[in-house]
């Protein structure tokens, strides 16, 4: 095995970690989850009320089907997906200055979205619960963010070089959960002086 490919597969294993002062703390996540709670459901409703002014235009003399329901989650998934992953971002990220980056500092996938999403549907006070976890984690990773693969970092945030991605196990629930981590910057490999 050549060094290239052996340094291809050692990198494979490795993902940017940035400054501690540069992960979202509770604080700032806490706006972020009011805001974007408002705006979702703003946004949610008027694509409702949309909705449901087209069909009384189209059909004035009948009620407006159960299924046009539909449109407040399908709404509040896009807004808490896609955009809140996009450059644009969502108006809580826009107003708290972060971004979300998956564990090689990139956007995540749609798919990294819907998973750290997920949880939120059944379960919205997990949201209480992640603003807790994350007082005692490193890199202020909340639950749904490690089982996802990703951070939230300040928006100009800049990564101080490399860690080795360590998978942590954590009880849960009576569950045995293994999430990729990145590992301590003390372990990077950023250029030393």
């Amino acid at each position: 095995m050549s060094d290239a490919r052996g340094r291809d597969s050692c990198e494979a294993h490795r993902a940017v970690c940035f400054d501690r002062r540069d992960y979202a703390g509770p604080v700032r996540r806490a706006l972020i989850v009011c805001i974007d709670f408002v705006a979702a459901v703003v946004l949610s409703f008027g694509a409702l009320f949309g909705v449901w002014y087209v069909w009384l235009l189209r059909y004035p003399e009948s009620d407006l089907p159960a299924q046009a329901l539909w449109v407040l989650p399908a709404v509040a998934y896009v807004y808490l997906t896609v955009l809140k992953r996009s450059r644009i971002r969502t108006l809580g990220y826009i107003l708290t200055g972060v971004r979300i980056v998956d564990i090689r500092g990139g956007r995540p996938s749609l798919l990294q979205m819907t998973v750290r999403m997920a949880p939120l549907f059944p379960v919205p006070w997990s949201l209480l619960f992640d603003l807790g976890w994350i007082l005692d984690e490193p890199q202020r990773q909340t639950l749904r963010d490690k089982w996802a693969g990703t951070y939230v970092v300040r928006h100009r945030a800049k990564p101080i070089g490399t860690a080795p991605v360590l998978y942590k196990r954590i009880g849960f629930s009576g569950l045995l959960l293994t999430f990729p981590e990145v590992g301590r910057a003390e372990n990077s490999t950023a250029p030393s002086s």
